[in-house]
């Protein structure tokens, strides 16, 4: 689908069409999701209220009958640009710290950025560092960002984001500064690497 630059609209009708964004694409999500996984719109975790959370449904005891149903981790998308951590990432994985959430197990939060997240320096650390511990923990992360890069982040979001995990070489194209950034938390052999499939 299109998008545009938000950057001159509103907060509050910017805030009205995250949300109601957001539900579409939950409602959307929760029609190709296998079986056994469900996403929720602004569903609490531990220092994050993400725009849309994805999650394994615990099965219940009395439950005898397997799940049925694939995994979430589908063909790699299309997209223009990808780039994955050139090292394992083992040291981090012995720290990692499981997150669950009432139903069953995060396996994925989505983001909208929201101007909030780009106008200071202590909102930009925050967003970058809620995406750092969710990735370290094993959690993919989709970010959706439709604010152009600033004075503070010039580079945009992404850039901050993936330097913590090692050299980043990617730029954004010429006269496309809103960014569609999916990160894979954990390579296919589970080498503990991270990918980001990255359309501009």
């Amino acid at each position: 689908m299109p998008v545009h630059d938000w950057s001159d609209v509103d907060a509050n009708v910017f805030h009205h069409f995250r949300q109601a964004w957001a539900l579409h694409i939950s409602m959307a999500l929760n029609s190709l999701l296998p079986e056994g996984y469900s996403a929720l719109v602004e569903q609490h975790s531990p220092k994050l209220v993400p725009d849309v959370l994805a999650v394994e449904r615990r099965v219940r005891p009395r439950n005898k009958h397997p799940r049925k149903g694939g995994t979430v981790t589908l063909p790699k998308p299309s997209v223009r640009f990808t780039v994955e951590t050139q090292e394992q990432r083992i040291a981090a994985r012995g720290n990692r710290i499981a997150i669950h959430h009432r139903m069953g197990d995060i396996v994925c939060i989505l983001e909208i950025v929201s101007p909030d997240n780009k106008q200071n320096r202590a909102g930009i650390r925050a967003f970058v560092d809620k995406t750092i511990d969710f990735l370290n923990a094993g959690v993919h992360v989709v970010m959706i960002d439709l604010f152009p890069p600033n004075a503070l982040n010039p580079l945009g979001l992404h850039k901050l984001v993936w330097e913590e995990f090692g050299k980043d070489t990617f730029q954004l194209p010429a006269g496309e500064p809103l960014l569609l950034a999916s990160y894979r938390a954990e390579g296919p052999a589970a080498a503990d690497t991270i990918e980001a499939f990255l359309e501009p």
